[in-house]
């Protein structure tokens, strides 16, 4: 395999962010840009990755207000911010007024179930997971996708998907495309990976292959899109074809690297651009060393190891520009290759 030097195009000091990673809505694609969102006691910051490669963030939105669980998922929306809550969404406007706020019945076991929100590429409306109704016979017939409408917070429409409790997030890809990837995990192993098009209020949801690879990383367009196995044994490249249709493309194996059989996946695979995979190998899941390897965007073949010019142990978050982050302790740098 060959070893491919990084460059630092740029750096910034960020605190709180190697924690803000490990929480569903810590690195978010919205608005056609990538977005790391922060907390620090009750502020929610939502910082915007700068175009301009030489810099690492273009913008910053910070809210503070006691009424924001800050335990729920973040989500910048249009100069604002969406919030879910244990029994509620709510859209704050960018001067911090509240411009609605939805009500809803929180889950039996909220320590484990974490609702999600976004707004909809198009803006008109917003996508929450809530927990579902009872059946007649008072059981739980499952959590559900609701559309809310994003001026008013009015329920437009909302849908059962298969999973009961569950923890969820939500990513678009970097261009506007109509659809939103929403990964529903339930339990520690099994996740649904799931395409929502919601484009008049309509929810139009399909499963994206089969339960435990959620989502990973960016999407660049819409149409390919990568999966990680739960455990880090493979990645996947899948299309989602204008029919509905999802087919897998390509897989890599970490049994099948010669020079790491025994490590797995790890972190966040990604696109650094339309020919080019970055993804982290690591001996455990909780590893702090791992090793990043380029893959072609294609057929998913590892062909490159990257190296840099001082210690590097974070996993990297890929932008699809050409360049990606590493975030070691408050530190974050923006890489991109020599080649």
């Amino acid at each position: 395999m060959r070893e491919i030097s990084a460059r630092m195009l740029a750096e910034e000091r960020l605190e709180c962010f190697r924690d803000a990673l490990d929480r569903p809505d810590g690195f978010q694609v919205r608005e056609g840009a990538n977005w790391l969102v922060r907390r620090n006691g009750a502020t929610v910051s939502c910082f915007r990755i700068s175009s301009d490669k030489a810099r690492i963030t273009a913008a910053e939105r910070s809210w503070h207000s006691p009424q924001l669980d800050v335990q729920g998922y973040a989500s910048p929306a249009a100069g604002g911010l969406l919030f879910s809550a244990a029994g509620s969404v709510t859209y704050v406007n960018s001067d911090g007024s509240i411009r609605w706020q939805f009500d809803h019945a929180p889950w039996d076991d909220s320590a484990i179930a974490k609702g999600a929100c976004a707004l909809t590429p198009s803006g008109s409306h917003v996508l929450a997971t809530l927990r579902g109704p009872d059946d007649e016979e008072g059981r739980y017939a499952g959590d559900v996708c609701a559309v809310l409408d994003s001026e008013s917070g009015d329920l437009v429409g909302q849908e059962i998907i298969p999973v009961y409790s569950g923890m969820y997030s939500f990513n678009h890809s970097l261009e506007h495309s109509n659809h939103v990837f929403l990964n529903a995990a339930h339990g520690q192993n099994d996740t649904y990976s799931l395409i929502i098009n919601a484009l008049s209020g309509d929810l139009n949801i399909t499963q994206a292959g089969q339960v435990g690879d959620p989502f990973t990383g960016n999407c660049l367009d819409g149409s390919h899109f990568l999966k990680i196995d739960v455990g880090g044994d493979w990645l996947t490249l899948c299309e989602h074809r204008r029919d509905g249709s999802c087919t897998e493309k390509a897989e890599a194996r970490t049994s099948d690297l010669i020079e790491y059989p025994d490590h797995q996946f790890v972190g966040e695979p990604g696109f650094v651009d339309l020919n080019t995979v970055l993804a982290a190998v690591a001996e455990e899941t909780w590893s702090a060393e791992s090793e990043h390897l380029l893959l072609d965007a294609q057929t998913l073949t590892p062909w490159a190891r990257v190296s840099y010019p001082s210690e590097v142990s974070a996993r990297p978050l890929p932008l699809g520009d050409g360049s990606w982050l590493t975030i070691e302790n408050n530190s974050v740098r923006r890489w991109a290759t020599d080649d």
